[in-house]
């Protein structure tokens, strides 16, 4: 096992950390190691897969960081599940099993989550086929080191299983996950228009959400322009022709490099000019095939490697679906404005994001336990400009008080900036069960991160 003393920052290269120890285990004998020895090994014990998270809670300053990039294997898919270590991310899961005409039932945009962090932090994307949207949905066993440093394996059904699966590593170190697996299949994608600010929104917005299984939407904040990207799974098994081909293509590519063309510039004319662009491009996809486009989203999970320069800030909450067309989106269109107004010097720079999840109950802390949800995601490319990006800092802040106000759920990996009594706000009960069965679990501490302690301290 190596261990060394090293800085490093989250996904987006705003937060660093500077661990007491920084230790990279090899075998679950070395994670025993790293759990019992507390004198070589300090608390907090923070595991790391590819620090695919937009907030602090994968930040280590003092304590231990440990990286689990050396748990990476997949074993053959066996009947309707695959097993794979922790430190494996999406991309690489589903680009081996589409060789075998295979994949996840869950199917992210981005594909550099780790299966150590999709098995307990409550992952999501647009619901799909049996995918809710929330990726806890297609965890079937989790194996992994507890605190007293025994091995364990827990299966969905088991009696704790719920609170494993929303634990974001406070329960132990989790080493090796195994999922659900379907056939690989076809989707066909078409586009719907709409604006907020029109008299027949409501009505646009629930005939979409009636008449289609997935629905993945972009919003320019600053017109109420929406398009929704509707998803359902292909009966057919027709190839995508030449045309869909090249526009899959295109569609893989042109959320990763239009993160750079929108940071070119941190202007706010040109923020509000460049996604006017990126809704006509989707519309283009509109008219070009009026009766959608067939693909294979399996395929779609973008690498943003570590070498990739520019990244996305993004920032969570979801809302119930029966009340976001006629008291959410108009009370947040109407908060933005003037906020806006009051800082003439803030714009959001990116389009919102907006997509059905289905109720989700295999993690006490999903966003959707209760009921159906639509999210609001506000999502900017990350500058190095350390003030514009505490003034987005601020916005999120602010959007945070908001979201608890409207009824809003959070996650703990992408929504920023959160406080204990939002958290609270936002889970109620649920946050309280959770805390105490982590300190049951867990009662010296040896994984309660800064982060979460601070949250539950409700500072």
């Amino acid at each position: 096992m190596e261990t060394n003393t090293t800085t490093f920052t989250n996904w987006s290269g705003q937060y660093s950390s500077k661990p007491g120890i920084y230790a990279i285990p090899e075998t679950v004998d070395d994670l025993k190691v790293i759990i019992q020895d507390k004198v070589k090994f300090p608390s907090p014990l923070v595991a790391l897969g590819s620090g695919h998270s937009n907030s602090g809670c994968n930040v280590v300053n003092m304590g231990t960081a440990v990286s689990m990039k050396k748990f990476h294997f997949i074993h053959e898919p066996i009947g309707n599940e695959v097993s794979a270590g922790a430190g494996i991310q999406l991309y690489e899961l589903h680009q081996f099993l589409a060789q075998r005409q295979l994949q996840l039932p869950f199917t992210p945009e981005i594909g550099n989550a780790t299966l150590g962090s999709v098995a307990c932090c409550c992952l999501k994307d647009a619901a799909l086929g049996q995918s809710t949207g929330i990726a806890s949905g297609m965890i079937r066993r989790i194996k992994f080191v507890d605190a007293q440093g025994n091995e364990r394996m827990m299966k969905r059904g088991d009696a704790d299983w719920t609170l494993l699966t929303s634990s974001h590593g406070l329960w132990g170190l989790i080493y090796e996950v195994t999922l659900d697996i379907i056939p690989m299949k076809l989707v066909i994608q078409s586009y719907v228009k709409a604006n907020a600010h029109r008299a027949d929104f409501e009505k646009e917005y629930r005939k979409t959400l009636d008449t289609h299984d997935g629905v993945f939407g972009l919003m320019d904040a600053s017109t109420g322009n929406i398009i929704f990207e509707t998803r359902q799974y292909c009966p057919k098994v027709v190839k995508p022709n030449r045309m869909e081909n090249l526009f899959n293509h295109l569609d893989r590519n042109t959320f990763k490099y239009f993160n750079p063309v929108l940071g070119a510039l941190e202007i706010n004319w040109y923020a509000r000019l460049i996604r006017k662009l990126a809704m006509g491009g989707f519309g283009l996809f509109n008219s070009t095939f009026p009766n959608g486009r067939r693909t294979f989203k399996a395929l779609k999970p973008i690498d943003y490697s570590h070498e990739y320069p520019y990244r996305w800030d993004f920032h969570f909450w979801a809302f119930p679906v029966s009340q976001f067309p006629t008291v959410v989106l108009p009370a947040f269109l109407k908060f933005l404005k003037e906020y806006k107004k009051e800082r003439p010097y803030f714009d959001e720079k990116g389009l919102m994001a907006c997509y059905r999840l289905r109720v989700e109950k295999n993690a006490l802390l999903s966003p959707t336990f209760h009921e159906d949800r639509m999210t609001l995601d506000p999502v900017r490319p990350v500058t190095r400009d350390q003030k514009l990006m505490k003034d987005w800092d601020d916005f999120c802040f602010a959007y945070n008080e908001f979201a608890v106000q409207y009824g809003g759920t959070c996650t703990f990996n992408q929504t920023k900036v959160l406080s204990g009594t939002q958290v609270e706000g936002a889970y109620g009960e649920r946050w309280e069960i959770f805390k105490m069965a982590r300190k049951s679990v867990d009662p010296e501490n040896r994984f309660l991160s800064n982060y979460f302690r601070k949250l539950m301290e409700k500072t």
